[in-house]
């Protein structure tokens, strides 16, 4: 839904990108970290991107 492809999948994190730069990064759990984020997104305009994933359902 968000035009992305797999540029890294090391199990417990994957990230996502496009060739204009863009990238989505998915952690399940780093055993190094104090506290692990959800998600992180890089986009040129969060609301765009924000109204795209609602529209989805997702």
């Amino acid at each position: 839904m968000l035009g992305l492809e797999v540029l890294m999948d090391h199990g417990w994190i994957v990230t996502l990108g496009d060739e204009a730069g863009h990238q989505l990064s998915l952690m399940t759990a780093d055993a190094t970290a104090p506290a692990n984020p959800d998600i992180s997104v890089f986009v040129d305009d969060v609301r765009e991107a924000l109204e795209r994933v609602e529209a989805a359902g997702a």
